[in-house]
């Protein structure tokens, strides 16, 4: 009994440093991608910048994976939940949606700002998972806390982020010091974007 605990203990630990290392370079490979979004500055329309977007995650999607495995294994799949597939496609419109409007938060605020903020949709995706499908029944009050931790540290993040743009667009309109800008740049969190 020892023996297989300690097995399914070691297939643990490697899948979740597989998780972690995926998870990194996803946030590296997105992170450049969403780096063309500075192509607003050439006025190049957001709608335009988001099909192309659609058009290279469909290409990408088929091409390489495709050559690796085929696609046997994704018609088997589908056959295998059917009812899935009106989900896969909501959740293909709420992308492209959201894709678009990342796309106007970088001509906006530019990218250093949006893309932390936006990134908040991890916090989204928590509680998708916890009211959804119950992710963390049965988590120990040291993992709840983790989370709870997590999730404020990015919320604060988010809003001096959001009080940054404030402050930078203070003192290139109006040449004020950092700290009158800062002094100036009202605290309420519903002003954080249009507050000068």
């Amino acid at each position: 009994m020892g023996l297989s605990n300690s097995k399914n203990n070691t297939t643990l630990k490697k899948l979740g440093f597989l998780g972690v290392v995926s998870g990194l370079a996803a946030g590296v490979w997105l992170g450049s991608a969403n780096a063309t979004g500075e192509l607003v500055f050439l006025n190049i329309s957001p709608f335009v910048m988001c099909a192309a977007t659609v058009i290279g995650v469909f290409v990408a999607r088929w091409s390489l994976p495709t050559m690796i495995k085929g696609t046997s294994y994704v018609f088997t799949d589908i056959g295998q939940a059917k009812h899935l597939i009106v989900w896969g496609i909501v959740a293909g419109a709420l992308w492209g949606v959201a894709n678009t409007l990342t796309v106007f938060a970088i001509k906006d605020v530019g990218l250093a700002i949006a893309y932390p903020i936006w990134n908040a949709n991890s916090v989204v995706g928590l509680i998708w998972g916890i009211v959804l499908f119950k992710e963390l029944r049965g988590a120990k009050k040291k993992q709840w806390t983790k989370v709870i931790v997590g999730v404020i540290t990015m919320i604060i993040a988010m809003v001096i982020l959001a009080r940054c743009y404030n402050i930078l667009r203070c003192y290139k309109r109006f040449g004020y010091s950092w700290v009158s800008c800062c002094i100036r740049c009202r605290a309420s969190l519903g002003n954080y974007v249009y507050s000068i």
